[in-house]
């Protein structure tokens, strides 16, 4: 049976009129004794010269032929190609708000063997970035990491099977650009996790990233989640909504006071510590690939309610009203006399637009909160949580 079986097989095999059959490597395209390219155009290389008499020979032609194929699998058997739930995680951006919460949430989390965090500065260590490493020093592993530089991230992701890029930053100079930080350094990521057999890539954007739009911020990172998706297969993008929770690094001005420039603009609110449970959602479930998912709020309010929100239920700052015309004075004047500045034109048209998620009625195909079976917590549910110990 054998032998009619390799006798079948070898007749389907295309041939060379000089050579006889040819066979194929599997996973190369290069000849294995003289790492010559192969030729035909099916992209095979010729056996060793056989007689017609020695192709009757099965023992002879399966020796030959099984020395140069090796089976992945058997036909009966499916393929194995979503990613396996993430055990050893690789986090960009740690040191950022939404960033430290999700390392916190995954350090927590049994399910995870290794949590290692990637930042610049490793040497300069948060104060809450401290708090995640205390909490399992065995677990963590700080690496000095720069989204630049190439060598660093392939460094970085040895050992781990699944990447979370929550890399946030809000204002930009001349050393720092939007442009080099997302588009290039989520580009960089998802090109090494491709080199490094890493299938399991999460891009944490935000409502606000829109293509074409006046702010550099929202603008680059849509065009981050685009390279995320093309460079990775499986690649996730999640766009929450606008993040708030206790701990947030507001500056010296925002401590105290909030300008509200554009009070009606439509918010939808999300808990930074949801995000977190759908990140750890998403790690954890292989059918979830290659998705655009939107997290907003359970909540659509103005600008000026989710101020008056955040100051009463969370200690954030007192919102009050601004003028167009003095927030565009001070942003324009801000730019030149702060080396980077926290408040400056790009961010005014950030807070112009609305930030809302897409309705299922324009796009079917849109994820949320129901597909991942999570249930998000509006501003009064999230303090109250805040405050029984569930977070910072």
């Amino acid at each position: 049976m054998l032998k009619r079986a390799v006798q079948r097989r070898m007749l389907q095999m295309p041939h060379n009129e000089q050579d006889g059959p040819l066979t194929k490597r599997a996973g190369s395209g290069v000849n294995i004794a003289s790492e010559e390219p192969m030729f035909g155009k099916h992209g095979y290389r010729p056996l060793p010269k056989m007689s017609q008499a020695n192709y009757a020979n099965t023992d002879a032609y399966a020796s030959v032929y099984t020395t140069t194929t090796k089976a992945v699998r058997m036909a009966h058997e499916p393929k194995k190609i979503l990613p396996s739930p993430a055990k050893r995680v690789a986090v960009f951006g740690c040191t950022s708000f939404q960033g430290s919460r999700i390392a916190k949430k995954l350090v927590e989390s049994p399910e995870y063997d290794e949590v290692r965090l990637c930042t610049r500065y490793p040497d300069q260590i948060p104060e809450d970035l401290q708090k995640i490493i205390n909490i399992n020093p065995e677990k963590c592993f700080l690496e000095a990491t720069n989204v630049l530089d190439k060598p660093s991230i392939n460094r970085a992701l040895e050992g781990v099977d699944s990447i979370v890029n929550a890399i946030d930053m809000r204002n930009d100079d001349f050393y720092n650009l939007h442009v080099d930080v997302h588009v290039k350094g989520s580009s960089n990521i998802a090109y090494q996790a491709r080199l490094r057999g890493i299938k399991r890539y999460i891009y944490i954007s935000g409502l606000d990233a829109i293509w074409g739009n006046d702010s550099d911020r929202s603008d680059f990172r849509a065009k981050a989640e685009e390279m995320a998706l093309a460079e990775s297969f499986f690649a996730v993008v999640l766009k929450p909504g606008h993040l708030y929770g206790s701990g947030y690094r507001y500056s010296n001005f925002g401590k105290q006071w909030y300008p509200t420039v554009f009070p009606d603009t439509k918010l939808q609110p999300t808990w930074v510590n949801d995000l977190a449970d759908a990140t750890h959602k998403v790690l954890q479930t292989p059918e979830i690939v290659k998705k655009i998912i939107d997290l907003g709020g359970p909540k659509i309010m103005t600008h000026m309610q989710f101020a008056a929100e955040r100051a009463a239920h969370m200690k954030g700052p007192k919102p009050f009203p601004c003028p167009m015309w003095l927030g565009d004075a001070c942003a324009f004047v801000n730019e030149f006399l702060t080396p980077r500045p926290m408040f400056n034109r790009s961010m005014l048209c950030e807070m112009e637009m609305d930030q809302t998620a897409r309705p299922k009625e324009l796009n079917p195909y849109a994820w949320d909160w129901e597909e991942l079976g999570l249930k998000p917590a509006d501003i009064q549910t999230a303090a109250a949580r805040e405050k029984e110990g569930q977070a910072f």
